[in-house]
């Protein structure tokens, strides 16, 4: 009976283990697309040269993003170009992208704009688990076990989403939205976790789809 009673104990030390680790993982980052959209008349060649371009304010948090993407369609044998090549100072406008386009043959743009962060809170309920306590019996000097049950009080989780507009034009016949989507990342520990998760998502999903070669 003792050696059930610690073999019980020992697993809910277990179970309370991964419980916290899963409301641990409740405030942990993940990230994905939504809200997306493909040209379904669109059957061209993949694209081999295409103008990066964010449209975030912060000039350095702009680079990081352009950089990303750079380096991920590089691995599937794109020549990337990042839009502060050519506008170190601001993002570049719908004329000034155009202008680009023309002198630098490009024959995709690849747009990455900031939404506005959400910002969302969610309870978690409380929980009551059943746990061993030892005592010392004053008569026999022995340890004696009972078991009492603990409140665990629930708790408000804030979450914060940041959402990324990524679209992907063609321009081949001159300029023409053929894929787009919402980049989600919930709880981001820093921007440059934001900008990894983005890119990662991204440029596979391009892959996939037939609009860039496969990675070599």
């Amino acid at each position: 009976m003792r050696f059930q009673r610690l073999l019980r104990a020992a697993l809910l030390a277990v179970a309370l283990a991964v419980t916290g680790a899963a409301f641990l993982g409740g405030c942990a980052s993940n990230s994905g697309l939504v809200n997306m959209w493909r040209d379904p008349a669109y059957h061209e060649a993949p694209m081999q040269h295409i103008l990066v371009v964010g449209i975030i304010r912060n000039p350095t948090n702009r680079r990081i993003l352009e950089d990303a993407f750079g380096k991920q369609l590089a691995k599937r044998g794109v020549e990337a170009v990042p839009s502060y090549a050519h506008f170190p100072d601001a993002p570049p406008d719908t004329m000034q992208i155009s202008d680009a386009v023309s002198q630098g043959n490009y024959d995709g743009v690849l747009v990455a704009r900031r939404l506005q962060p959400e910002r969302t809170t969610s309870y978690v309920p409380g929980y009551v688990t059943t746990q061993p306590e030892y005592r010392v019996s004053p008569w026999s000097g022995r340890y004696r076990t009972y078991w009492v049950d603990v409140m665990h009080p629930g708790y408000v989780e804030e979450n914060i989403t940041v959402r990324h507009d990524v679209e992907l034009w063609s321009m081949r016949q001159g300029g023409t939205l053929v894929w787009s989507a919402v980049g989600e990342t919930v709880n981001p520990s820093a921007p440059t976790e934001v900008t990894h998760d983005i890119a990662h998502n991204v440029v596979p999903e391009l892959e996939r789809q037939g609009f860039i070669p496969r990675k070599r």
